[in-house]
């Protein structure tokens, strides 16, 4: 059963009508970001919110939806385009107090929907037919406590165009517009572009990864900078006699990695060497030229996966295909052959993360290790808020044991810089996220909450009537906080700051008990740290000593900001840089990543730029680069479609990158040392597109 939503309804913010007949609306959003507002009026959380969309044009144009409770005026964000998060201040009048981040295909009639329960639960969505990624933020709330709902596209370069169709309110998943219209072609190139190096033909692109081959299989697996040690070290600098296995050290300026024979050591590298390249077909069949089956002759690069929600993606690696079609069996040991000799000659010393393990293991080259991918970051049956666990609990301590038992293949391993123990944890994307006051307010049975029953009680002395009359409650003892709390308990700002206070000692123990598990089983290897998506709040800092080298994946121009406001909140360790890009728009994809420049040259430009001025920083001691691969222009698992890799889908290099890297590796230890400047030369950002 649907329920429209009419138009009439419906009012255009910092956009122009230009038509609007029967259900259809068609409008012109401002360059500035903006789009339309729907009241929320007889919205249910058992309902799912359903449009057709259609943006014209070739180029993805992602948008928010704004989630603003009731009693609440119109916002800035309303008034003034398109107000994206981390812009405001979390809490503040103005600021919704849930937001999506989403889109669809350019150019294709889609349906977009979004299930109003997943405001209170957040859990990750289903892949529907026509819709990107779709991330959620904000804490848990309901539709009915909402007044409006604000669909807002993001600042570009240029206005949007978009047709919004059939708004309606359904009880059960809507019916999906499929249309049939060829998008990927057969080498998994994005049909409606055109750009210099995009392949014509399936005979030509083989004829020209075979002769690439052949003239690179000439060059020896050697590291381009001259001043490089076998490990990728600097030959210039033994800080160390070496202990066999890489180990940090403050030389009394700064940090820095070192490599098994003791000299000093920057880690360059990309991420995702092998892997990231698939494309998620089975909500895009339609969209395929070539849709090959699993049982075929390509079949090695098709899979599908069994999700615990009942899901079974299907999966097509088309450049892997591409490499099969070049050298059929052998695909796979050309293709180690082949990268080995890039990374070397690129100007890399380190295989990043998400990486292939076989590659990793057979290359030669340093490497990292996720620890969390084949051994998940342990969790407990009931948690706190979202991912975050009960981490008091036994439960959370023997995961940790089973979790740490995914280093043991590794002890030995002298290639091996270090792990990371997990990557972006969910919950830390939460701004002003109280752990403490999530727990105090839980009805679950966390063993947490009586650690959090006697922090209480030791803050005020066993004095509970002092305790009541700072938070403004009547607890008749500290035991009755074991209990669930009344719906309606209602703390006081003092309280408050105590549960903040209690959300640094989670925090803390949900960093310190794997990390300690970890070193019983593995005291050789660096503890890499966390790999923190951005550090919104010094909170997320709690638990640093436990770790060798603190990591932060950090999508900036120029990251030293960054890396200062770290060391500021009193972090005295190395830092690494997991991950960071620049893509543009001119090699055939419709989204840049989550930092924008105008061209391939440019995108080398950012990334010399990148590296060489946090290499300058004296606490990094090391810079990875998301991906080595472009991810497939129809996206990948969740949606993402970025031009960000130094290779495409046809494994052809980006000259510009591969230039940059190795300028940069040329001189990265004279900068990294403080002997030469970093480079000053940064390419002018352009409006990122992104999910």
């Amino acid at each position: 059963m649907e329920q429209k939503i009419s138009l009439e309804k419906i009012r255009l913010q910092n956009a122009v009508r230009l038509g609007c007949s029967g259900e259809m609306l068609e409008a012109e959003v401002s360059q500035g970001g903006g789009g339309i507002v729907i009241p929320c009026e007889g919205f249910e959380s058992k309902q799912t919110l359903a449009m057709e969309l259609e943006t014209m044009g070739v180029d993805f144009a992602p948008f928010f939806v704004f989630f603003y409770k009731k009693g609440t005026g119109a916002a800035e964000s309303e008034q003034q385009g398109c107000c994206l998060p981390g812009e405001r201040e979390a809490g503040s009048p103005e600021a919704p107090v849930f937001w999506v981040r989403t889109g669809v295909k350019p150019g294709l009639k889609s349906t977009w929907s979004l299930e109003l329960c997943l405001l209170e639960r957040k859990a990750f969505p289903r892949r529907t037919p026509g819709r990107q990624k779709l991330d959620l933020t904000g804490l848990p709330c309901r539709i009915e406590e909402m007044d409006r709902l604000y669909l807002c596209f993001t600042p570009g370069s240029s206005p949007v165009r978009v047709q919004f169709q059939n708004l309606r309110l359904c009880q059960e998943q809507p019916e999906y517009h499929i249309e049939r219209r060829l998008l990927l072609d057969e080498m998994g190139q994005f049909i409606p572009k055109s750009w210099p190096g995009k392949e014509t033909s399936v005979k030509k692109m083989v004829g020209q990864l075979q002769a690439r081959y052949a003239r690179e299989m000439l060059e020896k697996p050697v590291f381009y900078a001259k001043d490089w040690n076998r490990w990728g070290g600097w030959k210039e600098k033994r800080l160390c006699r070496g202990t066999g296995f890489f180990q940090t050290c403050f030389d009394g300026k700064r940090w820095w990695l070192v490599d098994p024979e003791g000299y000093a050591f920057f880690s360059v590298g990309p991420d995702c060497v092998g892997e990231d390249r698939e494309t998620r077909a089975d909500e895009w069949e339609h969209l395929l030229k070539y849709n090959p089956s699993p049982k075929g002759k390509y079949g090695e690069a098709v899979r599908r996966e069994s999700w615990g929600d009942g899901q079974r993606p299907l999966f097509i690696d088309f450049p892997k295909i591409n490499l099969m079609r070049a050298f059929g069996e052998d695909w796979r040991e050309k293709w180690n052959d082949m990268t080995v000799r890039r990374l070397y000659g690129w100007g890399f010393n380190t295989v990043a993360n998400w990486s292939d393990q076989e590659f990793c293991r057979r290359a030669g080259l340093p490497y990292v290790l996720a620890l969390n991918v084949k051994y998940p970051f342990p969790s407990t049956a009931e948690t706190i808020y979202q991912d975050f666990p009960d981490v008091f609990s036994e439960e959370y301590r023997e995961k940790s044991r089973q979790f740490a038992g995914g280093l043991l293949p590794y002890l030995e391993d002298s290639l091996l810089i270090g792990y990371f123990m997990c990557n972006e944890p969910g919950w830390g994307f939460e701004k002003g996220l109280n752990l403490g006051l999530q727990l105090l307010k839980s009805r679950k049975k966390l063993a947490s909450r009586r650690v959090l029953a006697e922090f209480l009680k030791e803050r005020y002395r066993g004095e509970v009537t002092n305790f009541n009359q700072r938070w403004n409650t009547e607890f008749s003892s500290f035991e009755e906080l074991l209990l669930p709390c009344p719906e309606d308990l209602r703390i006081s700002e003092a309280g408050l700051n105590d549960l903040r206070d209690f959300t640094a000692v989670l925090i803390r123990e949900y960093v310190g008990v794997p990390a300690e598990e970890c070193r019983r089983v593995d005291e050789k290897h660096l503890n890499l740290g966390m790999r923190w998506a951005f550090i919104h709040d010094p909170l997320l800092l709690a638990g640093w000593e436990h770790f060798d080298v603190f990591s932060i994946n950090c999508y900036k121009t120029d990251p030293r900001p960054s890396l200062h406001a770290i060391r500021e909140a009193g972090v005295d360790k190395p830092f690494l840089i997991g991950e960071f890009h620049h893509g543009a728009l001119d090699a055939g994809h419709t989204a840049t990543g989550i930092r924008g420049v105008a061209s391939q040259a440019d995108r080398g430009k950012a990334y010399r730029y990148y590296v060489e001025n946090a290499a300058a920083f004296p606490n990094l001691v090391g810079c990875h680069y998301f991906t080595y691969n472009d991810q497939s222009p129809l996206g990948r698992m969740d949606g993402e479609c970025y031009n960000i890799g130094f290779v495409d889908a046809c494994q052809k290099p980006y000259p510009d990158m591969v230039q940059a890297a190795r300028e940069t590796a040329a001189r990265l230890y004279q900068v990294v040392d403080g002997q030469i400047a970093p480079t000053e030369d940064l390419p002018e950002e352009v409006p990122e597109v992104f999910l």
